[in-house]
């Protein structure tokens, strides 16, 4: 009678086994976030400030990751802008210059409060690229240049290149805090 039990809860096992594996294998990517949907246009996907700090305490540099999606190339940027006080606002926009050439301009709306340090706000920037072969985006902390990315053509997997500098002197907070 404890081998029919047993035969029974094994082949219990078995059957729940198989069908989680075929409900799992016929999940499609989308339910588990594998894929981005396709967009016809260049655009701001999203922008987030993440939280304002004393420029001394920052630790973590700029970063750029560019990857290829279904109908373009998704890039994120994560930088630090400068700004006076702990309650500044900060905007952002993207407008096309040229064929596959755009520019991202992150605005400060300036603050009532005053600050006892040097602060300086994270954000993190996700554009929507639709020519993912030849890009250039530039990059802009209140209409004074801060980096220029592109993509080459020519490198394998259409990487992403940057180069800072420019009348900003930069994209670190002293050098990118207006006078």
């Amino acid at each position: 009678m404890d081998r029919r039990y047993a035969l029974a809860g094994l082949l219990t096992i078995v059957a729940v086994g198989g069908v989680a594996t075929v409900a799992v294998g016929s999940a499609t990517p989308l339910q588990f976030g594998g894929e981005d949907p396709a967009f016809e246009e260049t655009s701001l996907h999203t922008f987030e400030p993440i939280d304002t700090r004393c420029a001394k305490e920052r630790t973590a540099p700029d970063a750029t990751v560019s990857r290829p999606v279904p109908a373009g190339r998704r890039v994120h940027l994560n930088q630090t802008i400068a700004v006076d006080a702990h309650d500044t606002t900060l905007s952002a926009s993207l407008d096309r210059f040229g064929p596959g050439r755009y520019v991202l301009d992150v605005a400060r709306d300036p603050g009532a409060a005053s600050a006892n340090c040097d602060l300086s706000v994270r954000y993190n920037v996700t554009l929507n690229v639709s020519t993912p072969e030849e890009f250039t985006l530039v990059v802009t902390h209140d209409d004074r240049l801060v980096g220029t990315y592109f993509s080459d053509a020519d490198a394998s997997g259409g990487s992403a290149s940057a180069s800072a500098g420019g009348s900003a002197g930069g994209s670190s907070a002293a050098s990118d805090r207006e006078t």
